[in-house]
């Protein structure tokens, strides 16, 4: 169950491969599907971040200059190339596949969320895994920002009620302030509306299938939790409500799942600006997560060592997340731009390879000498 061949992936490009269709010998003991879902998801959360480190890397800029329809014929056009397929084609699929992650495993066991006694105590434990941490990594960048002003002699932005106001609704709301954390800030809302999530998974499942095919008609209006935490994190519950094992049910078209998620990830790169955030934008995300989960599962099956390594990267994870931006992410680029190093190949690569470095070392530095702050700021994740 769940194990298919290099072979049988790239048959349906036409390819073969006979030496390596050979069934290989099974690498683990007896493990339940669940258990095996659990360690593919786990697994597959480090190179998920390292992709949502690199879709902040390339400059927005270089994404709407037009790539000609042929293989790349210089270093420049290798650049855009390379860098369009980690910051503007597999980044997409990196946030919807942690609102499904998160809204499965959420209502896996069965809850009685309209009970007010389940519900109290589930938001006290996120107050603790989200809540916090949001608001320790989003108040960081804005003490950073105004010791900064202060320092070149300017005057702290308070001076009014509503200035004040607006500074804080963009911190910690609109922004957030730390960037990416606004997948954080749409969990929260979608863990404070987990009754009627439940309900709709069990009851409506159907709504999501019409916000989906909304969004991708690009009708769907800007709210606050976004249009993708509200389908991907939704389409999490209906398949853990229902116990559905998500490997199982992709991996009886692996083969084909992949294929295509290859093959759209190589030619989306060539797509002009209007035709990439199109429809076709919207339907890639959730190939590409079928085709993530099939891959998470060969590794799983062919490679046992890879697969220890995602898992023992997994408590770096969060850390990743929360810090790559603020801490990392802007003084590592801005000092290859300055260079004239980052859109080259190697520079795109580098200063992915560094912010992820120092984020690593950064946490091991922490994790020895400043264990309980770094504890609460990750929300109990060490």
């Amino acid at each position: 169950m769940g194990r298919w061949t290099i072979s049988e992936v790239l048959c349906p490009l036409g390819l073969s491969f006979p030496v390596l269709s050979r069934s290989l010998p099974f690498i683990h003991l007896t493990m339940s599907a669940d258990q095996r879902l659990s360690e593919v998801v786990r697994a597959l959360r480090f190179p998920l971040i390292v992709l949502v480190v690199f879709a902040h890397v390339a400059l927005r800029s270089s994404f709407f200059i037009e790539l000609p329809w042929a293989i790349p014929s210089d270093h420049y056009t290798w650049y855009l190339y390379i860098s369009r397929i980690g910051s503007y084609v597999l980044a997409y699929l990196t946030v919807p596949m942690f609102f499904l992650f998160s809204g499965y495993y959420m209502f896996t066991k069965p809850k009685n969320w309209w009970s007010r006694d389940v519900y109290s105590q589930e938001m006290k434990k996120r107050w603790t895994t989200l809540v916090v941490p949001y608001l320790i990594w989003c108040t960081l960048p804005l003490l950073t920002d105004q010791l900064l002003l202060l320092s070149k002699g300017g005057s702290l932005p308070w001076n009014s009620l509503s200035s004040s106001l607006s500074r804080l609704a963009y911190t910690y709301v609109s922004g957030p302030e730390n960037y990416p954390l606004w997948y954080v800030r749409d969990l929260i809302l979608m863990t404070l509306l987990a009754p009627i999530v439940d309900w709709t998974s069990r009851r409506a499942p159907w709504l999501i299938l019409v916000f989906f095919v909304v969004y991708v008609l690009g009708y769907f209006p800007p709210l606050l939790p976004s249009p993708k935490a509200i389908i991907y994190f939704s389409l999490g519950a209906i398949l853990g409500t229902r116990r559905v094992n998500i490997l199982t049910m992709v991996e009886r078209f692996g083969g084909w799942l992949v294929s295509l998620f290859l093959l759209a990830t190589l030619g989306l790169p060539f797509l002009p600006e209007g035709a990439w955030h199109g429809p076709l934008h919207q339907l890639y995300v959730p190939l590409s997560m079928a085709g993530s989960f099939c891959l998470g599962g060969w590794v799983y099956d062919r490679m046992p060592k890879l697969h220890r390594f995602y898992l023992g990267m997994e408590k770096y994870v969060f850390f990743i997340y929360v810090a790559h931006e603020v801490l990392v992410l802007s003084v590592v680029r801005g000092f290859l731009y300055r260079h004239g190093w980052l859109e080259t190949v190697w520079g795109y690569f580098l200063c992915g390879g560094l912010v992820l470095g120092i984020c690593l070392v950064a946490y091991i530095i922490l994790a020895r000498w400043a264990r309980r702050p770094l504890a609460i700021a990750l929300g109990g994740r060490l």
